[in-house]
This record gives structure tokens, sequence and C-alpha cells, in this order.
């Protein structure tokens, strides 16, 4: 991973005394979850540095751009890029895409079981989450749901403790 930048102060919202900092930051979900938690998943999965992990599917990276290949998507989404090559340029459309369309049917049988079905909850959760509509029932199933994904799944591959 790349290092941090060097810290340049306190932000200038800090100070506003009518300004609660936690409140009041609304957090996206194209930063958080799509380049932010897809993209560490994709360095996780693709990267060299990990290939001797469980979770990895660096030796799988041309049998999954075939598969990719192989979709035919509408009109309305791109083609899928290489994940052997273009991972690292990937857009957050198409971290979406990976995340909600094609990675629950590309990474079928490669994903090892466990890691897959972690996945498939982080998937399941933010696809309802984007629906037009959603019911209070909705927000709490995919609540559990990433509460299910978060320390199972992303907790490991920070400290690579046993799931």
């Amino acid at each position: 991973m790349r290092p941090k930048p060097p810290l340049k102060g306190h932000c200038w919202l800090s100070k506003l005394t009518s300004y609660n900092l936690i409140k009041g930051t609304a957090i996206d979900y194209m930063h958080s979850v799509l380049l932010g938690v897809m993209r560490l998943l994709m360095v996780l999965w693709f990267s060299p540095e990990f290939s001797r992990q469980p979770f990895s599917m660096a030796k799988n990276a041309k049998e999954i751009d075939r598969r990719f290949q192989d979709i035919s998507p509408p009109s309305s989404t791109r083609y899928p890029r290489s994940v052997a090559s273009h991972r690292m340029f990937f857009k957050a459309s198409e971290y979406r895409d990976i995340l909600i369309f094609y990675g629950p049917v590309v990474f079928r049988g490669i994903l090892a079981t466990l890691y897959y079905k972690y996945f498939l909850l982080l998937s399941e959760a933010i696809l309802i989450f984007l629906m037009e509509s959603i019911s209070v029932e909705q927000i709490d199933h995919a609540e559990k749901l990433l509460w299910s994904f978060v320390p199972k799944w992303l907790i490991y591959m920070v400290s690579g403790t046993k799931l």
C-alpha cells in the first residue's frame, strides 16, 4: 500500500462551533464502498504480494478476464476491463458493476467458498441500498448483512486471523 500523505493540520470545519464534524459529514458510497472497500478487495484478491493467502485469486486472473469477456452487458454498461492489467485504473462505476453484477457470477467457483459467501453479503447489502424504493425491513436486512460482512471479512483481511 502507498504511504499516507503528511497531515497538514486540522480541517477548517473543526473550528466551527456550530458544526458537528461527526454528525454533519456525509459519507458517500462511491468513495467508501466502491473506491474504498471494493478497491481494497481487488488489491487483496489480485496483488502478487497476497498470492499465498487463501482469498487470493491472482493465479486465476486470466480465467476471470475470460469470464468477463463472455458477458454481454446492456448497452448502458461498459464491458469489464481486464483485472490482470487494468484493476488499478478502474473507475467507481467499474467497481460497482463488479460488486453488483459481474462479481457474484464471475467469482463463483474461483474465490474460495467462505470468502465468496462474505463477498455476497456485501453485494446484496449494497444492491438493497441502491434500490429506488426501500422498506424498513429491507434496511434492517441490509444492515444485518453488513454487520455480518464487516467483522468477519474485513477484520480478517486486516489482521490475518482465522474466520
